[in-house]
């Protein structure tokens, strides 16, 4: 994997290649940013997905992330960001180099703002590209699971742009879930399919 930095600087430039300025932020909107992460974890050779996985079950290895900086919280604080994920095992680069500005103290600690991280991002991505929309209705709903406590939400966008089906973006692991407690589809998103 790398531990490629992602400055502020870099993600204005993704919003204005996407059409949009920072000026198109509003109160509780909720930031996603793709890395490749994911796909890159699920299609690398299997014995170095295992060798990486070993490894961080004893320590926390580098990562690609966002770079902590005082521009960033400065930005997500005035557009009032309700929360932020991405496609990478942890949202900032790690190692974090800039200990002042570390973004899990300022956002979770200092702001209560949640931290996603992990988020199969991938489908999401495509259907973006394919219409030129950035921007979409995104709820989330901790997963229906009746005698269980499950912490991987579920993460619904009604595709508009495209009809009007429901179509489920999961996090990375959440179909294992599913499978591991025999759950199905219905129970696992019936008030999220309800909300609608």
């Amino acid at each position: 994997m790398t531990t490629h930095s992602v400055p502020f600087t870099e993600l204005l430039e993704v919003i204005q290649d996407q059409g949009l300025s920072s000026d198109d932020f509003r109160a509780g909107d909720i930031i996603l940013f793709r890395f490749g992460y994911i796909s890159q974890y699920e299609n690398m050779p299997e014995e170095k997905r295992a060798r990486l996985d070993e490894v961080y079950k004893r320590q926390k290895p580098e990562n690609i992330g966002i770079e902590p900086s005082e521009e960033l919280l400065r930005f997500l604080w005035e557009k009032r960001i309700a929360a932020v994920a991405a496609d990478s095992r942890s949202f900032e680069v790690w190692p974090c180099t800039e200990i002042e500005w570390h973004l899990h103290e300022w956002l979770l600690a200092g702001w209560g703002m949640p931290i996603g991280e992990l988020f199969d991002l991938e489908e999401l991505s495509i259907a973006c590209d394919e219409a030129y929309r950035y921007t979409f209705f995104l709820t989330s709903s901790p997963m229906n699971a009746p005698g269980h406590v499950l912490y991987n939400p579920s993460i619904s966008t009604p595709r508009s742009a495209y009809g009007n089906t429901l179509v489920e973006f999961y996090l990375h692991r959440e179909q294992e879930i599913v499978k591991q407690y025999d759950l199905s589809f219905a129970e696992v998103n019936s008030d999220v399919i309800q909300a609608f």
